[in-house]
C-alpha cells in the first residue's frame, strides 16, 4: 500500500478510535514538522479550538493533525518507505560493535555506567536515538533510522534482544518506574518515584524521549510492553495528576495512538474521555482517599 493509500483509511482508522482533541505539546509538534520519506506532506492541519468552559470537551477536529497522521503512518509501517541495505548503525551499535555519538559510548559501557545516573541521563542529548531508534528522520545527525533489515537483524540476536531489554530497563528506572513482569511487560512504580516524577514534569523534553521508547518498543519485538507503560502514565497522569499537564496532552494526543493493541488502544481513548474533564475538587477528593 502507497502512503495515499494509507492516509485515505485515517477517516475509518480514527471513526474506530472516537474524537480526538486538537491539542499538540512539544514532542508531537517537533515530530510532526520532521518529514517521513514516503509520506504526504500536504495532510490537513486544524485550526485553534475555540474558548470553552472549564470541564467542557473542545470540539472534534475537522482533519487529522500531523501527529496523527504520523501516528497513522506508524501504525501502518510507514508504507512507501525504502530501506536502505548499507545503513546498519542501529544494528551494529546493538551488537556492541560501535559507540552511540556524539560523546557517547558502547551499549554495554552505558548499562553499566550510565544506570541511576540521573545527571547524565537528562542532561546528555545524544543516546535516546540510539538506545531507541525509530523509523524517522531523529534530531541527532549522527543517528541513523531504524531500516526494516536492522529490526529484523536485532530481533534475531539474543544478545541484542537482551541488550535492548535492558536500555527499556534503564529508561524506566530513569522515569520512575519499574518493569514487573518481562513476560507481560506489566510495569509499576518503583520507590524513588516522586523524585523521578519531578524531574519528569520539569523537563519536557522528556516526553519527546517516551514517544521514542514507545515506538522502539513497537518497532524492536517488544509491542506488548506498549499498553502497560502507556496504561500506568495515563494512570498517573489523569487519575493521580501526578504527571504535569504537558505530560497529560502527549498521552491524550499522541500515545495512545501508538499503541498496536486495538483493543488497549480503544481501552485507552475511553478512559480518557471518562477522565480528562473531571473538575480539579473530584481529583482532590479522590487522592485523599487513595492515600489514606
Amino acid at each position: 500500500m502507497g502512503s495515499n493509500g494509507a492516509l485515505a483509511k485515517i477517516g475509518k482508522w480514527v471513526n474506530g478510535l472516537g474524537p480526538r482533541r486538537d491539542v499538540r505539546d512539544q514532542d508531537s509538534r517537533e515530530a510532526a514538522k520532521r518529514p517521513i520519506q514516503g509520506s504526504c506532506t500536504s495532510a490537513q492541519t486544524t485550526t485553534a479550538a475555540p474558548h470553552r468552559t472549564p470541564h467542557q470537551p473542545e470540539a472534534v477536529a475537522a482533519g487529522p493533525s500531523p501527529e496523527h497522521v504520523e501516528s497513522i503512518l506508524y501504525q501502518e509501517g510507514y508504507p512507501g518507505l525504502v530501506d536502505c541495505p548499507d545503513c546498519n548503525k542501529n544494528r551494529d551499535f546493538y551488537f556492541g560493535q560501535i559507540p552511540s555519538s556524539p560523546h557517547g559510548d558502547y551499549i554495554d559501557a552505558i548499562h553499566n555506567k550510565w544506570w541511576n545516573n540521573t545527571g547524565r541521563l537528562e542532561r546528555h542529548h545524544g543516546y535516546i536515538q540510539w538506545l531507541f531508534p525509530n523509523r524517522e528522520e531523529g534530531l541527532n545527525p549522527e543517528a541513523q533510522p531504524l531500516q526494516q533489515h536492522e529490526i529484523e537483524a536485532i530481533c534475531d540476536n539474543p544478545a541484542a534482544c537482551a541488550r535492548f531489554l535492558k536500555s527499556y530497563k534503564m529508561m524506566l528506572n530513569f522515569y520512575g518506574i519499574r518493569l514487573v513482569n518481562q513476560t507481560t511487560g506489566e510495569v509499576t512504580l518503583a520507590t524513588h518515584w516522586r523524585t523521578a516524577f519531578t524531574n519528569l514534569n520539569s523537563n519536557p523534553h522528556n516526553l519527546m524521549r517516551i514517544t521514542r521508547i514507545i515506538k522502539c518498543l513497537g518497532e524492536l519485538g517488544l509491542e506488548r510492553y506498549q499498553a502497560p507503560l502507556v496504561g500506568l502514565l495515563l494512570d498517573q497522569a489523569f487519575r493521580e495528576r501526578r504527571l504535569s499537564a504537558a505530560c497529560r496532552k502527549s498521552c491524550g494526543d499522541f500515545w495512545i495512538y501508538l499503541v498496536k493493541d486495538s483493543e488497549s488502544r480503544q481501552h485507552f481513548q475511553s478512559l480518557i474521555m471518562d477522565k480528562l474533564y473531571l473538575p480539579e475538587d473530584d481529583v482532590s477528593s479522590h487522592r485523599r482517599k487513595t492515600e489514606r
